[in-house]
């Protein structure tokens, strides 16, 4: 019942390492699919239209090609009336970015590509560029746009389901983590059963074995005690006799044999099992 047991356990832990072998694959393979689909979405946002805009050295827009101004929202009302670069962005960081990268765009005649967050939620990836009259004085400036709205939603739910995966990966390893420790806790305890059985029948055999002579050890005392009183009560006898006395002896010395020759027996067996445990302890070192 024990080993059925042992093998029970042994089947469940080769079990729990396969589930977890498959679970590592399944994990690689939907790696390997969120790369296809984020290579997908890239290839498809560069295909996307550009938007043109100029502006002037004080940052007013004078111009939006329609493809722009239908990303940003912008009509021509609003362009006509004055609308300036600044009134773009929705973030005060994104500002102050972008003036320092105009900065860089005015001395170096570009700068680029730059990713900021227009308005109505429009994330998109600027290119600058300066722009010179026949002097070779800078007047005004350039910008180059695509769309990248959908490149950011893509990448956020791409995120999302990489930290819903990488949650759910981690439960289900901790959870065959903990299954794998059970298990080995149990092959354990079996183990540890098996060798108290195993020890709990040596010490029954090894008694077993011991009580024949020890009986007949502690039978020989008694009769030498026997011939012990005997031989006092001979000596106060009137029919004292060499015969009787010589009789007397020869018993107590079969008597003082058999004792002799049976503890000797014991301490053999007594021996014999203590090598035996010292070869078990050696035999589960190595192990």
């Amino acid at each position: 019942k024990l080993f059925e047991t042992y093998i029970e356990c042994r089947n469940r832990l080769k079990l729990s390492v396969d589930k977890k072998n498959y679970q590592n694959t399944k994990v690689k393979r939907l790696s390997n699919k969120l790369k296809d689909i984020r290579s997908k979405y890239k290839e498809l946002t560069y295909l996307e239209s550009q938007g043109i805009l100029k502006f002037d050295l004080h940052g007013k827009i004078t111009y939006c090609n329609s493809i722009g101004c239908k990303m940003l929202g912008l009509s021509n009302k609003a362009l006509k009336d004055g609308f300036f670069l600044m009134q773009l962005f929705t973030s005060e960081e994104d500002k102050a970015r972008c003036n320092t990268n105009l900065e860089k765009m005015f001395k170096f005649n570009f700068g680029g590509p730059y990713e900021y967050q227009w308005c109505n939620d429009c994330f998109v990836r600027v290119s600058w560029a300066a722009l010179k009259n026949e002097k070779g004085k800078v007047v005004a400036g350039r910008a180059i746009f695509i769309n990248i709205t959908k490149q950011k939603q893509t990448e956020k739910e791409l995120r999302e389901l990489n930290e819903h995966q990488e949650e759910l990966i981690a439960k289900r390893t901790q959870a065959l983590n903990e299954s794998l420790l059970q298990l080995r806790r149990s092959q354990n305890r079996l183990i540890q059963s098996e060798k108290m059985a195993s020890l709990n029948n040596t010490i029954n055999g090894i008694s077993h074995e011991i009580n024949t002579p020890l009986g007949v050890a502690i039978t020989s005392t008694s009769l030498l005690t026997d011939y012990c009183r005997n031989f006092e009560l001979l000596l106060e006898s009137p029919d004292f006799s060499k015969e009787k006395l010589t009789d007397l002896n020869n018993k107590a010395k079969s008597s003082l044999s058999m004792i002799s020759n049976n503890l000797a027996s014991i301490a053999k067996m007594i021996s014999d099992f203590k090598e035996l445990l010292k070869q078990q302890s050696k035999s589960e070192l190595c192990q």
